[in-house]
């Protein structure tokens, strides 16, 4: 049998909220803010999962990571994935992005498209065996937090599209 679709749910702040949503071809557009692991009412820590193995997820705002004792992790293993940024605040206990071929799209200009963390609880931006692959689409946009190997991973970078990719946080970037 097929595995059933996911289903989304947006609240009237205009942000969907989901525990885990895989998409592995089709279409998944969400119109606003994507909040991913958000802090839950009995202090526990939430755990939200966004994974893109084929087709597109859209995201016509912004894809926010973690906050208070939350947890987020977004895997990117093909398809592609588009936002207008991505943003963190608060005190996250993990914030991960793990690039393994899929493609991280600008749906607009952005100084902050990863941005650097205010707290103490950086978004780790971590390159697998199939690379990073960041598609400007005509924007400038920049990566404020570091790209690093995860373990032993020898993926590189790949920059598409005729806009800028700004990465801000060279020195410490190891892929």
């Amino acid at each position: 049998a097929a595995a059933p679709s996911p289903a989304l749910s947006q609240a009237s702040t205009g942000t969907a909220t989901f525990a885990a949503l895989t998409n592995q071809s089709g279409t998944v557009r969400v119109e606003g803010n994507l909040q991913l692991g958000i802090h839950s009412l009995g202090g526990g820590g939430a755990r939200g999962m966004l994974t893109v193995n084929g087709g597109t997820v859209t995201v016509t705002g912004n894809l926010g990571t973690a906050n208070a004792t939350a947890q987020s992790t977004v895997t990117l293993n093909g398809g592609v994935l588009e936002v207008a940024g991505v943003t963190h605040s608060g005190s996250a206990t993990r914030r991960e992005i793990f690039y393994n071929g899929g493609t991280l799209r600008a749906l607009r200009g952005n100084l902050a498209f990863l941005p650097i963390a205010a707290n103490a609880v950086a978004l780790s931006n971590l390159i697998q065996n199939g690379g990073a692959i960041f598609d400007t689409q005509g924007h400038t946009i920049s990566i404020g937090t570091p790209l690093l190997a995860d373990g032993g991973s020898t993926g590189g970078l790949t920059k598409l599209g005729a806009g800028t990719l700004i990465i801000t946080n060279a020195g410490a970037n190891n892929y």
